[in-house]
């Protein structure tokens, strides 16, 4: 093989590369000490437990409470396992929410026992959390770190602040979930028990919160959102936990194509002269040399780009659960095209190999060439691996040491990231999604597909404000989307 310098500048999920950007330093936030709770609020939280679990008044309730809540049947002999973060939520839903044996919640009565023994702070204290105790659906519009959060009740439309700073720490802006929102002498906060989820796993919650609204208003008309919330918290926690549970399992990963994963390759023989295989990989356009191959001694490494006579068909099939494709983008370097890479091909001296991320594009790939190279090759056998098993033979390797890069390929490389940011983001704007709907540029001409638009944008914002954080750079540029839709 002619020995030839490398020359990549390569961007993406590839398994070759990793980029060497280094990461800037983030600015921590200034980290605020929640207020403490005065002794009015303690001392009554604490009259209000001694009143659920005095003596055995309540253990029968608290025994089916407690098998509703973990969806578990205790007994005897037969152990109860669950997470100590569910411990708050439980007892805020029991003591607020479960209708007893009775036909009251354990709240009510002890409102009809102790209330009038109460003081005057407390009293008021206590009429506060019968109205505000209520296990919400709610969705943050804006986080202040150090103060709270601004969310939106998914269900009413209604928005408030929440000052509650442990919140403002741990959560990100579009995230939505299941609070329990308190009001405590004039300040909203939450009580500490609260399912979250990205915006991603939105609709399949929200779709079941509003069919047990629709069905509750029609059977309790003069009821209210509170009373619903109220009545059907358990049933909105349990569709929490089935969303967190789905949100748990990873995406299915897939082609850029949309097609399974399989490392498929393909290798032939030479036939002659080595040499003119080389010349005529050199001289087609689809296929780029990068230098010597870190993988097979003594060979060459190309780059199967999407460009000139390569084309692969789309799945056009919708995956079945949550997908993530998988994309890297070749360069030359800065202000040069990029492409996207189809596989990654070797030239020996006695053979070549082509291996690709699926079927589809071995496929193709093989194709395209036979067509190039000819009686200059005879295939000599295809081999395919499915993604799981390849992935566990090769899991990541530790990081080490970083090595020193030159200032100057730390300078392109942060110009060929955002070159790539903006063409990600142009292409976007045209590209229709995975199920075949309309592009975003179409969907943002009529009210409904602005209204889809809108949610998938934030899911878009949710993710870079999460890279932000890690100190990583964008996916897309919001900016520049919002600008060209009109949003």
């Amino acid at each position: 093989m002619s020995p030839k310098p490398k020359r990549k500048i390569s961007k993406g999920t590839s398994k070759r590369y990793a980029s060497t950007r280094p990461r800037p330093a983030v600015e921590a936030a200034p980290r605020i000490r929640r207020p403490e709770p005065g002794h009015t609020e303690k001392s009554l939280r604490k009259r209000i437990q001694g009143f659920a679990y005095q003596g055995d008044r309540f253990k029968a309730d608290f025994e089916k409470a407690i098998g509703l809540y973990l969806k578990q049947k205790p007994g005897p002999g037969t152990p109860l396992y669950f997470d100590d973060a569910e411990i708050p939520g439980f007892q805020e839903w029991y003591f607020f929410d479960f209708v007893t044996r009775t036909g009251k919640r354990i709240i009510d009565l002890f409102v009809e026992e102790a209330g009038p023994g109460l003081k005057d702070a407390q009293r008021a204290m206590l009429d506060d959390w019968l109205v505000w105790n209520r296990a919400r659906l709610l969705e943050f519009q804006e986080v202040k770190p150090g103060i709270g959060v601004v969310g939106q009740d998914l269900l009413s439309g209604e928005t408030f602040e929440v000052n509650d700073i442990s919140a403002s720490y741990s959560a990100t802006r579009w995230t939505f979930g299941l609070f329990r929102t308190i009001r405590t002498e004039g300040r909203v906060s939450f009580t500490g028990s609260a399912l979250m989820l990205p915006p991603s796993e939105k609709d399949s919650v929200l779709e079941t919160a509003q069919a047990l609204w629709t069905t509750y208003q029609a059977e309790h008309p003069q009821a209210s959102l509170s009373d619903f919330y109220r009545d059907h918290s358990l049933s909105l926690h349990l569709a929490m936990k089935r969303a967190s549970e789905e949100a748990a399992k990873p995406p299915i990963p897939l082609s850029a194509e949309g097609h399974a994963l399989v490392i498929s390759r393909a290798r032939y023989a030479i036939r002659g002269d080595p040499r003119q295989v080389e010349a005529a990989l050199d001289a087609s356009e689809e296929f780029v040399c990068t230098g010597p191959s870190e993988e097979h001694r003594g060979a060459l490494h190309y780059e199967w780009l999407q460009r000139g006579r390569s084309f692969v068909q789309q799945s056009g099939r919708k995956p079945e659960g949550r997908a993530v494709l998988l994309k890297t983008e070749w360069t030359e370097g800065p202000g040069q095209p990029s492409f996207l890479n189809l596989g990654d091909l070797s030239l020996a001296a006695k053979w070549i190999e082509l291996e690709c991320l699926s079927r589809q594009r071995l496929a193709a790939g093989k194709a395209l060439l036979e067509s190039i190279l000819g009686k200059l090759i005879r295939h000599s056998g295809d081999q395919f691996e499915e993604w799981e098993a390849f992935d566990k033979k090769h899991p990541p390797k530790p990081a080490g040491p970083r090595k020193e890069t030159s200032h100057r390929w730390t300078k392109e490389g942060k110009i060929v990231q955002e070159e790539m940011l903006q063409r990600l983001t142009r292409d976007w704007l045209d590209q229709p999604s995975m199920d075949g709907k309309l592009t975003p540029r179409q969907a943002a001409r009529t009210p409904e597909g602005r209204k889809e638009l809108i949610e998938v944008l934030k899911q878009i914002e949710y993710y870079n404000d999460l890279r932000l954080r890690d100190g990583e750079p964008p996916t897309m540029d919001l900016d520049y989307i919002h600008k060209e839709l009109g949003l």
